[in-house]
């Protein structure tokens, strides 16, 4: 989790980068591509899709990691020289990703497990009924 202020600018880069780069080349990167000034205090965020991109952040970690069921997570995870990140993360999966896994299944157990994730939204559903502004 990381702690931000109003003052804090968060660059996000969608699309995917070489990870490899040194820091001059994903400096490049937010100057070059981004139009950005790295100098200026804001924060950037690259990504990838390799599960050595979570190197940096994770290492050290304990908490909650909630995550979209991309598998790179739990690979990172269950590697055996992350076991102490693996003792300290409660690792978290999306509802509505899971939820689609179950539906995929398509069994009576597993319609059983959808409709009691059902039950689960249906506080959030009745809120946004009385609140179509709602911010989640």
């Amino acid at each position: 989790m990381f702690h931000m202020n109003q003052n804090l600018k968060v660059v996000l880069a969608v699309e995917p980068a070489d990870l490899r780069k040194s820091f001059n080349g994903l400096y490049t990167i937010a100057r070059n591509e981004r139009g950005e000034i790295p100098e200026d205090g804001a924060m950037f965020i690259f990504s990838n899709r390799a599960a050595e991109c979570l190197d940096s952040m994770l290492t050290g970690y304990s908490g909650l990691l909630q995550t979209d069921g991309y598998i790179c997570y739990t690979s990172w995870l269950n590697d055996e020289k992350h076991s102490a990140e693996k003792e300290k993360i409660i690792h978290a999966s999306c509802w509505a990703h899971a939820r689609r896994k179950f539906v995929e299944a398509g069994d009576s157990i597993s319609r059983k497990i959808v409709k009691l994730i059902a039950k689960l939204y249906r506080p959030k559903t009745e809120l946004r009924k009385k609140n179509p502004n709602l911010i989640e």
